[in-house]
């Protein structure tokens, strides 16, 4: 596994402009820093499967192919986040399941080196 530095900082930039975005225009002000920090990590994590990890042969298309999933999964879920009032605690369990199934796929994926 290689880690590609350019698209990185790139990945990380444009989860913090996606994050910023949502940021400012979430509906529950109290909870607003929150809600831009766990859309910043969720999207890093899945933009960094997307665009920033190689693996060996044709595990990467799968990965790849995961992690746009997943960008996509997440940018919707945030989405819905973003314009209604929402609670903490749904906020964690929604976002960090699909995490965790995205991380598990991952890992299975990446174990199956077909």
């Amino acid at each position: 596994m290689k880690i590609k530095t350019v698209p990185t900082i790139i990945a990380a930039a444009l989860s913090a402009l996606i994050a910023f975005g949502f940021y400012f225009w979430c509906a529950t002000e109290e909870n607003q820093l929150l809600f831009a920090i766990g859309v910043f990590i969720v999207l890093f994590l899945s933009f960094g499967l997307s665009f920033c990890v190689k693996f060996e042969g044709r595990t990467t298309t799968s990965i790849v192919a995961v992690g746009i999933l997943s960008s996509i999964v997440f940018l919707g879920l945030n989405t819905v986040f973003c314009f209604v009032k929402f609670g903490v605690p749904a906020f964690v369990i929604a976002n960090g399941i699909v995490l965790l199934l995205m991380l598990l796929i991952t890992y299975t994926v990446a174990k199956a080196k077909q």
